[in-house]
């Protein structure tokens, strides 16, 4: 078997500045070779251009939802990126009990990205990059060994990654021309690789009762090498490393033949990634090695459900959660593109979960979530500028409450119409919670007519998003410096379109 798609998107952007192309390819082949292997091959494509409109204060916002700051205009920012790679998962039955699987994969990424950096803030000699130019090329394999050994599988493998990068910075002006390449101020080699053997155990251990436990040992290595060496800016190359075991259990016990009841405890290793250690705080040059990784704990407790009456069935879920962090990885600083990050200490996340996906007779569906979170800072942090945090704080671009239902209505096997409303809370702009982006609710409306002649299926769509033409922040720049946090969502938008496809 096999699929190949390719799509583009055009737009020319809800505000100025904010235009974009995006082409996408991808391919996915299947097949087995005897009747114990099967191979799975995917690849893909993305070429984007986008420009970057960036964000505007909370008056600006309010006295014109299109608004751009000016520098975002002056300085044409933007970002394209060019990627393609390819994978390959290999799984071969070894008798009756054990299986292997082996899954590889490679690609590489090129990035360009024009930031809106004012000019005086380039003189200095340790000013970065104002103009991205990077080369990623990055491959990896996961392996694995599996064996169903009585009322225990076992599962033993081994994940390695490498990224490989070649990272150039230059000037965003040339003499009065801004938004254009400029001189040299950056070139360097990173790369970043992990080497992590781990184990799983399932076991049922009673007609109702099952356990599952894992355990991973992570090492995780940044190496930069500074090719960039000049007077008052010297050489920045540098190395770290961080490892950590991260364990895993879950209970799960069958109440009865549709409700089952589970908890869950794991520890949680988030190390920094290449964009949040590109750049120090306080414009010093080099990578922030300094940068610690999060080490979380998280714990779970749930209950699924299948339901059937005489008319109406469905599922539903409830989970509560709570995950506790050592070395937070929060922004730091956010200005004209270029973000810096810093570890703020203790933080705690808890809250709960719900879902549920309804048939209310044979053609109408309700599906509903809801998300309630709680995330604050457990101890008080001062950034590089001196200003300091509270304990107590909400965490930056976090909501308190998310929640989505959907009704559909299918009145034949050729048409489906669907009502949706979508719900987010205000949401914390920035470390010390002075500012916040307004809550907000959207509905949307689709409808769709589907027909099959012979191996052709054919498909008319149309949908209207934001039905009531809200005005509001569609996502908020966190700690941005100038006070910048706003980026506006559009207002009603409509879409309508036909398909084609032929099942060979």
């Amino acid at each position: 078997g096999y699929t190949v798609s390719a799509s583009r998107y055009l737009t020319d952007g809800y505000r100025r500045q904010s235009a974009a192309d995006k082409n996408l390819l991808n391919a996915r082949l299947d097949t087995s070779s005897g009747e114990y292997s099967h191979w799975t091959v995917v690849a893909n494509h993305v070429d984007m251009d986008a420009q970057d409109a960036g964000g505007v204060t909370p008056a600006q916002w309010a006295a014109d939802h299109r608004a751009v700051a000016q520098g975002a205009l002056d300085f044409n920012t933007r970002k394209s990126q060019r990627q393609t790679q390819a994978g390959l998962i290999h799984e071969h039955q070894i008798g009756g009990a054990d299986r292997l699987r082996l899954m590889v994969y490679a690609g590489q990424r090129h990035i360009t990205q024009y930031q809106s950096i004012p000019v005086a803030a380039q003189k200095p000699a340790t000013s970065a990059d104002d103009v991205i130019d990077l080369e990623r090329g990055y491959g990896g394999l996961d392996a694995r060994w599996t064996r169903r050994q009585g009322a225990v599988n076992w599962v033993l493998g081994l994940a390695a990654n490498v990224v490989e990068e070649n990272r150039k910075g230059y000037e965003n002006f040339q003499g009065s021309q801004l938004g254009v390449l400029g001189s040299l101020r950056r070139d360097e080699r990173n790369r970043l690789s992990n080497i992590d053997p781990y184990a799983q155990a399932s076991w049922a251990f009673a007609p109702a009762w099952s356990l599952d436990t894992g355990v991973r040992w992570s090492n995780v290595r940044f190496d930069s090498r500074d090719r960039y060496v000049t007077p008052g800016n010297g050489d920045d190359s540098g190395k770290t490393g961080h490892h950590r075991l991260l364990p895993m259990v879950s209970l799960q016990h069958q109440l009865d033949d549709s409700t089952q009841a589970y908890a869950s405890a794991a520890g949680g290793f988030e190390t920094p990634t290449f964009n949040e250690i590109s750049y120090r705080p306080g414009g010093l040059a080099g990578l922030n090695f300094q940068l610690r990784p999060a080490a979380s704990t998280s714990a779970e407790v749930g209950v699924r459900q299948r339901w059937q009456g005489r008319d109406w069935r469905g599922t539903w879920t409830a989970a509560l959660f709570q995950t506790l962090t050592d070395d937070e990885i929060v922004v730091a600083t956010s200005t004209g593109g270029r973000t810096t990050y810093q570890n703020a200490n203790r933080t705690r996340r808890r809250g709960l979960e719900l879902a549920s996906s309804t048939w209310l007779g044979p053609r109408w569906r309700l599906e509903a979530a809801l998300t309630l979170l709680d995330a604050r800072l457990r101890d008080g942090f001062c950034d590089a500028q001196g200003g300091c945090v509270a304990a107590g704080r909400r965490i930056a671009g976090t909501a308190r409450h998310q929640a989505f239902a959907g009704l559909y209505w299918s009145p034949d096997n050729h048409w489906n119409v669907g009502l949706d409303w979508r719900q987010v809370g205000r949401i914390a702009a920035n470390d010390g919670n002075s500012v916040y982006s307004p809550g907000y609710g959207v509905a949307s409306l689709s409808g769709e007519h589907v027909r099959h002649v012979g191996a052709w299926t054919l498909k008319a769509f149309a949908r209207v998003d934001n039905l009531a033409d809200r005005q509001y922040v569609g996502s908020v720049i966190v700690n941005e410096s100038n006070g910048r946090f706003y980026e506006a969502a559009p207002g009603r938008q409509w879409m309508a379109g036909v398909s084609a496809a032929y099942q060979f």
